[in-house]
């Protein structure tokens, strides 16, 4: 779509892929590594723009946990500088880490699981900026959407059937 960006973080290592042939200089997502070992240690940040390959890959790896998509309004620079932020956020100190360290984003399986069982007031800041992540489902030709309320009427426009707001939890301590 024109009015968003849609990138894919792909773990290129995880699946056995090559990097796509047509691209000349990958955006990795840890860019942080010296530059000789980004291609053997860093998943790789796709579009359409970059890439030929970006549909072929989506439909014959995605299912083995090494794909995340995401959605912005940002341009591509700016969400892959946004991306490479919450690849290092650190979630003691709520901001990009400054060590050599990676939190599990690029990881549908662990991203998944963080997305589900936080609390959105803690996660709300990797949505800064993020309008949908696009993750693999446990079930197999299923995914799931995180994504903030705004988002809601995007999907409903698009023929998605959005489950109703959850009751609010009662704290018998009130």
């Amino acid at each position: 779509s024109e009015t968003f960006t849609v990138c894919a973080m792909v773990d290129v290592i995880k699946l056995g892929l090559a990097k796509p042939a047509d691209v000349e200089k990958p955006a990795y997502l840890f860019s942080w590594l010296a530059e000789e070992t980004q291609p053997h240690s860093s998943p790789i940040i796709l579009t359409r723009k970059d890439t030929r390959e970006f549909d072929p890959i989506l439909k014959t790896d995605w299912g083995h946990d090494g794909i995340v998509i995401v959605c912005s309004e940002l341009k591509q620079d700016e969400l892959v500088e946004k991306l490479r932020k919450l690849a290092r956020y650190s979630a003691r100190n709520k901001k990009p880490s400054e060590q050599d360290s990676a939190m599990g984003c690029y990881i549908p399986s662990v991203f998944s699981a963080m997305l589900t069982y936080t609390r959105p007031t803690e996660v709300q800041d990797w949505f800064e900026s993020l309008s949908a992540v696009i993750l693999e489902s446990d079930t197999e030709d299923e995914w799931q959407i995180f994504a903030p309320r705004e988002f809601d009427k995007p999907l409903s426009e698009l023929g998605f059937e959005l489950p109703e707001d959850p009751e609010p939890e009662v704290d018998g301590n009130a």
